[in-house]
């Protein structure tokens, strides 16, 4: 379609070929065959008397331009500027110098077959292992993430020109893991949040939905705590995306059951009961920076109510808090564990039996200063509650009513990262 196109504005002046090119946009834009018809008639009968060639060559392509009217328009926009020839072969034409060493090689004694084959390991070497990338953030120009998505996508369409670079701002709370969800059902993507651990936990538990897909997930922090970033990421991002292996790694899995209600949801790095929640929230609400940070902190304290489970085992337990975590570090300051993994498939338990409220001060302080040393690791944890009592999934706030069986246990190689 496009090669006819062209040939359109070989048989036109220059004067006459802006308005070709109008026509070409509006067969493009089109949202019908019917359109799609009737501009190229127009067009026929405008440019017909003067220039017959041009508007015989549009006709004949009427066919063609139907059936490209029968893709969505969403997908039209992408394919004036995708050739698959030449994306295949951009990676090779990037490196002229170390092709032409080769080539030099292989040349003079007439291998055509061998320079050809070198062509295809080059092109297997170097392509992208994804066939798109998908940055799915909050558009709110109130938020930072609007803005590292704007320059994100334009150094990934620099340093990868053949893979496509696709927007999808999120529309309201939950859209993260609908996007996720969809993009997941096909293809190879790669999903990079721009966002904290929150949002990056919708897009973790959206490409689960699909237990099939091949997609891969990665995040740029863009949140308040973005605690994940922090325990994981050993490059930069667009550094990573070029280079760095594709790995698996544990996910958390909270199950709760509770006669008729039973729900579970995933955590990429830690799960919180009693004082965690509560010290999102205070965080959320106050000034940002570390002294209002901690003084936040502080206050929440005040207002903590410990909690009671009952074990698988029988044993009882009065709490402050309880988090089961796949990372060593939480809160931005906290480090809670010593030995904490991605890939163990077991996570640490950091128990606070209820106490006075100083001495929850100091083990907080404890905690932002030299950490808390080792913590005993499992791979399942079980119990119930005795009162509604709030949880956190990562960045996720939720509660849980009272009675309900709880369940947290690894899930082992479950995510396909990059960091």
């Amino acid at each position: 379609m496009f090669r006819n196109a062209a040939n359109d504005l070989n048989y036109l002046p220059n004067s006459a070929q802006p308005g070709q090119k109008s026509a070409l946009a509006a067969n493009r834009n089109a949202k019908d065959t019917s359109d799609t018809t009737g501009v190229a008639k127009a067009f026929a009968v405008e440019y017909d008397a003067a220039w017959h060639k041009a508007a015989a060559t549009s006709m004949h392509a009427l066919d063609v331009l139907r059936e490209f009217c029968n893709f969505p328009l969403e997908h039209r926009v992408h394919l004036p500027t995708t050739n698959p020839t030449e994306s295949i072969f951009v990676t090779v034409r990037q490196r002229p110098r170390l092709n032409l060493e080769v080539c030099d090689d292989l040349a003079p004694q007439g291998n055509a077959p061998a320079m050809f084959a070198y062509a295809l390991v080059m092109v297997d070497k170097y392509r992208s292992r994804f066939d798109r990338i998908v940055l799915i953030y909050n558009p709110s120009p109130a938020k930072i993430p609007m803005y590292l998505a704007q320059e994100l996508h334009e150094t990934l369409s620099k340093r990868l020109p053949a893979v496509p670079v696709l927007d999808r701002p999120t529309q309201y709370a939950g859209h993260a893991r609908k996007i996720a969800r969809e993009e997941a059902q096909f293809g190879d993507p790669l999903l990079v949040s721009i966002s904290g651990d929150g949002g990056f936990n919708e897009v973790v538990n959206g490409v689960l939905d699909i237990p099939t897909s091949n997609a891969v997930c990665a995040v740029m922090p863009g949140g308040n705590a973005n605690d994940h970033h922090r325990n994981t990421n050993s490059r930069p991002l667009v550094e990573a995306i070029l280079h760095a292996p594709i790995k698996n790694i544990d996910l958390l899995r909270l199950t709760v059951s509770n006669g008729s209600e039973d729900w579970s949801r995933l955590a990429h790095s830690y799960i919180g009961f009693g004082l965690t929640p509560l010290m999102a929230i205070g965080i959320e609400a106050g000034r940002k920076g570390a002294l209002h940070e901690l003084i936040s902190v502080a206050r929440t304290i005040r207002g903590l109510r410990p909690f009671t489970i009952v074990r698988s085992d029988g044993a009882r337990a009065t709490m402050d808090s309880l988090v089961l975590a796949n990372i060593s570090g939480m809160a931005k300051y906290g480090k809670i564990s010593e030995s904490s993994g991605l890939v163990d498939g077991k996570f640490e338990v950091v128990m606070l039996p209820h106490a006075s409220k100083w001495r929850i001060v100091l083990m907080t302080l404890r905690a932002v200063t030299i950490g808390l040393g080792e913590q005993p690791s499992v791979s399942s944890y079980a119990f119930w509650l005795q009162q509604t009592t709030p949880v956190q999934a990562d960045g996720e706030l939720m509660q849980i009513s009272f009675g309900s069986k709880v369940v947290v246990d690894s899930v082992p190689n479950s995510l396909r990262v990059i960091s």
